[in-house]
């Protein structure tokens, strides 16, 4: 998928500079350095291979050229376009199918890179359980990304995250306190009937 993902980027946007250096100017002669080069940035966090998270071509039902355009940008790893994908999978529109997995795919892809609301949304996703499996450690760190990102809204859904979990916990340890207590009875009237 790695190889894949390099070779599209470098055919399909032989002049586009990447963070830090141009991969196709500096290599352009040479695929298998070039190849190397791009799983060092891959290793370093530079880059992500958007392929591994979505399918390599957009779904058959999405027939705009807009929206396909907006895919494959998504794929190259255009945070705005990620975005809008996982938008139009969330509530299938536009021509994609309804799939939460899907949303919660391209969130995890604009969230790696930093992106406050798409950092909100897969924190959303992990702590409920949509798209992801919940996850609450997870969704405390999405949302802290998102908070650090500068997005307001993701510091009340953590503080409503923890207030949860905090609820979850008491609720736990009340029903370990009951089942201790019962198995303390439970032992205490074998204990007399055999004594007393």
């Amino acid at each position: 998928m790695m190889l894949t993902f390099a070779y599209m980027f470098i055919q399909k946007h032989p002049g586009k500079k990447h963070k830090l250096f141009n991969i196709h100017t500096i290599y352009q002669t040479d695929m298998k350095r070039t190849l190397s080069v791009l799983a060092l940035a891959l290793t370093a966090g530079l880059m992500i291979s958007c392929s591994q998270t979505l399918s390599e071509q957009p779904p058959s039902t999405v027939t705009s050229t807009a929206w396909i355009n907006t895919y494959q940008d998504a794929l190259l790893g255009d945070v705005n376009a990620l975005k809008k994908v996982a938008d139009c999978y969330l509530v299938g529109s536009n021509g994609f199918p309804k799939s939460t997995r899907d949303a919660a795919n391209a969130w995890q892809m604009a969230a790696n890179q930093g992106d406050g609301y798409a950092c909100r949304m897969i924190a959303l996703c992990y702590a409920e359980g949509e798209g992801r499996l919940r996850d609450d450690d997870k969704a405390r760190k999405y949302f802290g990304m998102a908070v650090l990102a500068g997005d307001t809204r993701s510091a009340e859904l953590l503080d409503k995250l923890e207030k949860r979990i905090a609820a979850e916990e008491a609720a736990e340890a009340q029903r370990r306190y009951n089942q201790q207590m019962q198995q303390a009875r439970a032992y205490n009237a074998m204990i007399n009937a055999m004594y007393y």
